[in-house]
């Protein structure tokens, strides 16, 4: 086991040994601990990817359509040609189209169907186009307007961000409850009395160590605290000598 400053304690676990021997309470439960944590980083990154893909994305799109809603400009086209695009094992049918805008600019554009005889050439179509930028339109009588899509893409991305707050806060709680801890805690002596290993064959990581330690108020506490594995740098045993972190509220982990 390795010996701390204090002279009857020594610790079990590398990662907090050395703030412990340099009498640094806070360092025990660090900012990076609660960063690092695989709860934390997936909660991060789901809502990361909510706001870029899906909410940012779709308030872009809505702003876009709120700002060009009166640039838009009604007319009809006339379709040109038909061609078959190649959509994976299936045929998709693109259906061109030009137009005239109001000041005599010919412009084109395209239809994507699935139905070879959606239109047929010669046929005319109501498309609108932006007053500002005619390259951008699109048939006016489309299924499914880009407001809905935006609509949809900004609902997506709130429930990825709600899904993300949920752990997001719990491990800030975490944090803020464990730097309390360190902050008021002292170091007192124990002792292991049992030593449990997880099962060979299964997950499990944790070893379980129950302990007996004198809090400062007087008597005997029995505690047990969980530890990884590959935390620990030798096999703890019954009647070890441990040194115990406990606090005024009355908790209390190994050290």
């Amino acid at each position: 086991m390795t010996q701390s400053r204090v002279p009857f304690a020594y610790t079990l676990i590398d990662r907090r040994h050395e703030p412990f021997v340099a009498s640094r309470r806070e360092a025990l439960f660090t900012w990076g601990q609660c960063v690092f944590l695989p709860g934390f980083i997936f909660a991060f990154s789901l809502a990361v990817m909510g706001i870029f893909f899906f909410l940012w994305q779709g308030v872009r799109g809505l702003a876009h359509e709120a700002a060009a809603r009166s640039d838009w400009v009604l007319t009809e086209a006339s379709i040109v040609a038909i061609t078959p695009v190649q959509s994976g094992a299936r045929f998709n049918w693109r259906y061109l189209y030009t137009f005239q805008t109001a000041d005599g600019q010919s412009v084109s554009g395209s239809i994507t169907e699935d139905n070879r005889t959606a239109f047929y050439i010669g046929q005319r179509i109501p498309v609108r186009y932006l007053r500002s930028a005619p390259t951008e339109n699109g048939y006016a009588l489309d299924k499914m307007p880009k407001a809905i899509l935006y609509w949809f893409l900004v609902t997506l991305g709130f429930l990825w961000v709600y899904a993300a707050a949920k752990p997001f806060y719990q491990r800030i709680t975490i944090y803020r409850d464990l730097r309390a801890f360190a902050r008021q805690g002292q170091a007192v002596p124990g002792a292991i009395i049992a030593v449990r290993y997880p099962p060979a064959r299964t997950n499990s990581t944790e070893v379980t160590v129950t302990y007996t330690f004198t809090p400062p108020t007087g008597g005997h506490r029995n505690e047990q605290s969980a530890l990884p594995l590959r935390y620990l740098i030798d096999d703890p045993q019954p009647g070890t000598i441990v040194a115990v972190w406990w606090a005024q509220d009355g908790r209390a982990c190994l050290l």
